[in-house]
């Protein structure tokens, strides 16, 4: 694998570290509701917001680097493919189960981005459903890592 390539996976592997362990230190706080997520503690909002803010950046980094980096490596990518033609190509090379479901994963961290003061349900809706989603960021680490080394091990 190029260096580019593993300087991207080591990145991943630092927020999945810090998901986890996020995850780890939320658990009894999960599912939120909207009652819950009006009330959380500082201690707990803290690692409520390293979720989020990980999460984006994995996603971001996923997205942007480490997919295209992936596709090139392997011979199937090129600078004129758009998100959308990316995507398409892992899930025929069955890295990813649906593109919908990364469509749907980039919309909210979007909406992660945003707080919603006055709309405790959708706070809690966005937090919960970062938490359930950050694991298929996690596995498409794997995966493409997979990926990558196959092409290694061909060469």
């Amino acid at each position: 694998m190029n260096t580019l390539l593993n300087l991207f996976f080591e990145t991943a592997r630092i927020h999945q570290k810090r998901i986890e362990h996020s995850k780890e230190q939320i658990k009894q706080n999960y599912p939120l509701t909207p009652n819950r997520a009006s009330n959380l503690e500082d201690k707990i909002f803290s690692h409520w917001e390293v979720l989020i803010s990980r999460f984006a950046k994995l996603q971001d980094l996923l997205g942007a680097k480490i997919i295209p980096e992936v596709l090139n490596y392997i011979g199937e990518g090129s600078d004129r493919q758009t998100y959308i033609d990316r995507l398409n190509k892992l899930e025929k090379l069955k890295i990813i189960d649906s593109v919908q479901t990364w469509i749907e994963l980039k919309t909210l961290r979007n909406h992660l981005a945003h707080e919603y003061p006055n709309a405790p349900g959708l706070t809690a809706e966005y937090l919960n459903q970062a938490y359930d989603k950050s694991s298929i960021l996690i596995k498409a680490i794997t995966d493409l890592e997979m990926l990558a080394a196959k092409r290694d091990n061909l060469a």
